[in-house]
C-alpha cells in the first residue's frame, strides 16, 4: 500500500504591492483623516467610525498616508486600488525596458571583401535604425597585426560607408585587435 501523498509545501512567491496596501481591520491607528470616494476630506475621525462607513458604502478603508499624523485613509474599493498599482507598476518596468541600449558587434577581418562588407554594414545600419550601439572590432591573425594600417583603412571604410551615425569611440589599436564604437543620431526616422 502506498503512502499517502504529501501536499506541495512550496508558499506562494511574496507580492510587495498587496503587504504594502494596508486597508480595513488592519489599521491600528485611533483616528485618520478621512477622505471620501469623491475626494472630499471630511475631516479627523475615530476609525471604527470610518470602517463603518467604508462598509455601510460597500467600500473599503485604505490607508493612503501611513506617515502624516494622524494617517490618511481613503474610502475606495481596495482590490481596485491595488490592482491600478499593480498596473502601474508593470507599465513603469515596461518603460523602463524599452530605454536600454543594447551593444551589437560586428567582426571584420583586414583581408574582408568587398560583399561581405556590405553584408555587415547592412547589419550595423538595421543595429543604428534599432537605436542600438554597435560596437566594431577588427581582428588580426598571426602576423596581420604588423599590416594595423590596412585594418584602419578598412575599418574606415566601413565606418565612411554608414549614414546615420556618429563615432563614440574612435578607431584605436587593442593588442590584435583594432575596436570602435558607434552611436545612432538623434536624428533618425522611425
Amino acid at each position: 500500500m502506498k503512502p499517502p501523498r504529501q501536499g506541495n509545501n512550496r508558499q506562494r512567491p511574496r507580492d510587495p504591492i498587496l503587504e504594502s496596501v494596508i486597508y480595513n481591520q488592519q489599521i491600528i491607528s485611533k483616528s485618520v483623516r478621512l477622505i471620501d470616494e469623491n475626494g472630499k476630506n471630511v475631516g479627523e475621525i475615530a476609525t471604527y467610525v470610518a470602517l463603518r462607513q467604508a462598509s455601510d458604502q460597500g467600500l473599503d478603508l485604505v490607508l493612503v498616508a501611513s506617515e502624516a499624523q494622524p494617517p490618511v485613509a481613503k474610502i475606495m474599493d481596495a482590490k481596485k486600488h491595488i490592482y491600478d498599482l499593480r498596473q502601474a507598476k508593470k507599465l513603469q518596468d515596461k518603460t523602463a525596458r524599452q530605454n536600454t541600449v543594447h551593444i551589437k558587434e560586428i567582426q571584420l577581418r583586414p583581408v574582408i571583401d568587398e560583399h561581405d562588407l556590405n553584408v555587415k554594414k547592412n547589419h550595423a545600419q538595421q543595429f543604428l535604425q534599432d537605436r542600438n550601439k554597435v560596437k566594431v572590432i577588427m581582428k588580426f591573425r598571426g602576423r596581420e597585426v604588423h599590416h594595423a594600417q590596412r585594418g584602419l583603412q578598412v575599418i574606415q571604410q566601413f565606418i565612411n560607408q554608414l549614414n546615420d551615425c556618429k563615432v563614440e569611440k574612435a578607431p584605436e589599436l587593442q593588442g590584435h585587435h583594432i575596436t570602435a564604437m558607434l552611436t545612432p543620431t538623434k536624428t533618425l526616422s522611425t
